[in-house]
């Protein structure tokens, strides 16, 4: 008997998926009218950044995530934090009640990955009440 030893079979492809980071029961409150900003971290090979793509959806009342289409209303940016670690916001702006609810972060390049969900609640409008005193 022979024993055949093969060559180790790297495959570069396997380093390009990426991993998508949040904390467990995340929940990011907030006044309406406010700017609000949430994140997620998003791990990959630095070489691999080219073919990385990632969007924010909201999850709907039949548990499906959809994804984020109103772009007068919110924006995404990335923020690096390393060669392989850059943070993904979404970004809303003069936010409302109706924002309430659950948003995930995805990659959906080279393949899909999930966060966990964020819980967003949006409380009432604050107020600042002026008191004179007159004597």
């Amino acid at each position: 008997n022979r024993c055949h030893l093969s060559p180790l079979v790297t495959n570069p492809e396997l380093n390009c998926i990426p991993s998508v980071r949040v904390p467990r029961n995340t929940v990011w409150t907030s006044s309406e009218n406010k700017t609000l900003m949430i994140n997620c971290t998003v791990n990959i090979e630095s070489d691999c950044w080219k073919d990385v793509s990632a969007t924010w959806c909201r999850i709907n009342d039949k548990n499906e995530c959809r994804s984020m289409t109103d772009s007068t209303h919110f924006s995404t940016a990335w923020r690096n934090i390393s060669g392989s670690q850059r943070m993904f916001f979404l970004i809303f702006w003069n936010l409302s009640k109706q924002d309430a609810g659950l948003y995930r972060c995805q990659t959906q390049a080279p393949v899909s990955t999930l966060g966990h969900v964020i819980w967003v609640t949006v409380t009432g409008k604050q107020l600042v009440l002026y008191v004179s005193y007159v004597s």
